[in-house]
């Protein structure tokens, strides 16, 4: 970054001297060039070239300006992107973690409920014994005095 400042204080030097103009207005035309904001169809002190050595800088500085606003950008996408990207996999990671421990207890739970769901299985099935036992005693009993009686 530093390199572009070099690179538009090289450029507006060079315009100064050609086109006769102050370094102050120079350098503001370097930036406005290098940026590729312009601002001459709203300027009413537009910088021009009139010369061909001139044109050749501007063409010079338009060529190295763009290249230059397009690593400043593409430097800035990176870093906000690395920046975002950190944030979110650190935040991807603690969701991550957070759903395996949700998913651990579930488990759990599960776990817990299916051997209580074999335990009342064995409670009713002991139940249902000890009612069909005690019918069919009951049953015993009743024809054995109906045997009796007669």
């Amino acid at each position: 970054m530093d390199n572009g400042i070099l690179y538009m204080l090289y450029f507006s030097i060079a315009f100064s001297i050609i086109e006769h103009v102050p370094l102050n207005r120079a350098f503001w035309w370097a930036i406005t060039t290098a940026s590729t904001v312009g601002y001459g169809d709203i300027s009413t002190h537009t910088l021009v070239p009139h010369t061909m050595i001139g044109q050749f800088v501007v063409l010079v500085m338009i060529i190295i300006g763009v290249g230059m606003m397009e690593m400043v950008s593409s430097s800035l996408t990176t870093y906000f992107m690395r920046k975002n990207s950190v944030t979110t996999q650190s935040e991807t990671q603690k969701s991550l973690k957070l759903i395996l421990k949700k998913l651990n207890q579930l488990e759990k739970k599960n776990d817990n409920l299916a051997q209580q769901n074999e335990d009342l299985k064995e409670q009713i099935q002991a139940i249902k014994e000890q009612q069909n036992s005690s019918e069919w005693h009951h049953f015993k009993d009743w024809l054995k005095n109906k045997g009796d009686r007669k």
